[in-house]
């Protein structure tokens, strides 16, 4: 992760959480706190929804 950082390249996150709440409050509460919408640096991927697009870079789903 620091060398991605130090070279500016994109570097993809994927956090892995037990249930479908917590994955879509945690990417809320995330992208909430950068200012943003979910679903655009922070996102979410569950069963039968997700919210995410090419520029996500850090994704919440269940496991």
């Amino acid at each position: 992760l620091i060398g991605d950082v130090d070279q500016r390249r994109p570097c993809n996150i994927v956090c892995t959480q037990p249930r479908r709440l917590s994955a879509t409050a945690v990417a809320g509460r995330v992208a909430a706190e950068r200012g943003e919408k979910v679903g655009q640096g922070v996102g979410y991927s569950i069963r039968l929804e997700n919210k995410r697009c090419a520029e996500t870079r850090l994704l919440f789903c269940t496991t």
